[in-house]
C-alpha cells in the first residue's frame, strides 16, 4: 500500500516531467526527487548531469532567484573553481514557474553539473577547496549582483538578546550583556 506522500511525490515526478519539456524542450523519462525540503531538488538521470531545483515557496520572490542565477552566471571560472549555472528555457528565461502536488507555485531552474569530483577529506582536496572559496571572494565585482534583501534586524535580534538575557541569567552571560543591555 502506498502512502499520501508516496503518491504526491510520484504525481511531482510527473508534473516536472511535463514542466521540463514545456520549459526546456527536454523530454525526460527518469526523473527522480533528491532533496525534499523547503526547496526541492530533482536529478534528471536519463540526460546528462542536469538537476532541477525548485525554490521555497515564501520568502524569494522572483527577483531574488533571477538575482541568485545572474551572480552564478558571473563567477570568473577556471581550472580550480567551477560552478552550475542555470540553463535557459526554450524563451531564454533563467527561471520560470511550477506547481507541484501540493498547488503552490515556485520558481524552477534547470542545472547542468559542473566541472570537477566530489571532494574527499584530504590534504590536497581541503587545499584546493580553500584555494576555490579564495578565488571566488577575490571577486568584487560579484557584490553587484547580489541579491538587495535585509536578512535580519540587528536592532530586533539586540531586543531579542536583552529579552533573553533578562529571563535567563546563563543567556546573559553567555551574550556578555549580564547587565541586559545591548
Amino acid at each position: 500500500m502506498t502512502s499520501d506522500s508516496e503518491t504526491a511525490s510520484s504525481n511531482d515526478v510527473a508534473l516536472v516531467c511535463q514542466a521540463i519539456v514545456a520549459a526546456y524542450g527536454i523530454d525526460v523519462i527518469n526523473v527522480r526527487e533528491v532533496v525534499r525540503g523547503v526547496n526541492r531538488t530533482f536529478s534528471l538521470c536519463d540526460s546528462g548531469d542536469r538537476t532541477l531545483r525548485q525554490y521555497r515557496t515564501h520568502g524569494r520572490g522572483e527577483d531574488d532567484v533571477d538575482a541568485e542565477l545572474r551572480l552564478l552566471e558571473r563567477i570568473e571560472q577556471d581550472e580550480v573553481l567551477a560552478v552550475s549555472v542555470a540553463h535557459p528555457t526554450l524563451e531564454g528565461a533563467r527561471s520560470f514557474r511550477v506547481a507541484l502536488s501540493d498547488g503552490a507555485m515556485r520558481h524552477a531552474a534547470l542545472f547542468y553539473g559542473a566541472d570537477g569530483r566530489p571532494l574527499e577529506m584530504t590534504r590536497d582536496d581541503l587545499g584546493v577547496a580553500a584555494q576555490a572559496l579564495k578565488r571566488l571572494h577575490d571577486q568584487p565585482s560579484l557584490k553587484d549582483y547580489a541579491p538587495r534583501r535585509q536578512i535580519a534586524d540587528i536592532r530586533e535580534a539586540g531586543r531579542t538578546l536583552n529579552r533573553l538575557a533578562e529571563k535567563f541569567t546563563f543567556a546573559g552571560s553567555a551574550v556578555g550583556c549580564g547587565s541586559g543591555a545591548l
